[in-house]
């Protein structure tokens, strides 16, 4: 178990917390020297959303990472809401808003 001394030392040390100015700045400039200059580069094609590739799932994981972001683009429009489901699914999404 951590002690209250322990966490406090890491909240403390947290890039969000606003007495972290240095910490913060670095990590702001970290990321957005990683974010893509062209949108288009968060664009992730997919054949099927409801087995996606490991490229497919790779590269929509990059963008995220990367952006917060991912846009993706099924080849062929999705036939159903269970396919949209179970793309959510392969990241782990699965307590998903009534409207869908």
């Amino acid at each position: 178990m951590h002690s209250n001394k322990h966490i406090s030392a890491v909240a403390t040390a947290s890039v969000f917390n606003l007495t972290n100015s240095a910490g913060y700045q670095a990590w702001r400039t970290q990321k957005l020297a990683r974010f893509p200059a062209d949108p288009g580069e968060l664009v992730v094609p997919i054949n099927d959303p409801q087995q996606l590739t490991d490229v497919e799932y790779e590269s929509i994981v990059s963008a995220l990472e990367r952006a917060n972001l991912a846009i993706y683009k099924c080849q062929s429009p999705l036939q159903s809401k269970d396919a949209l489901r179970a793309l959510s699914r392969q990241f782990g999404l699965v307590n998903l808003d009534a409207n869908l």
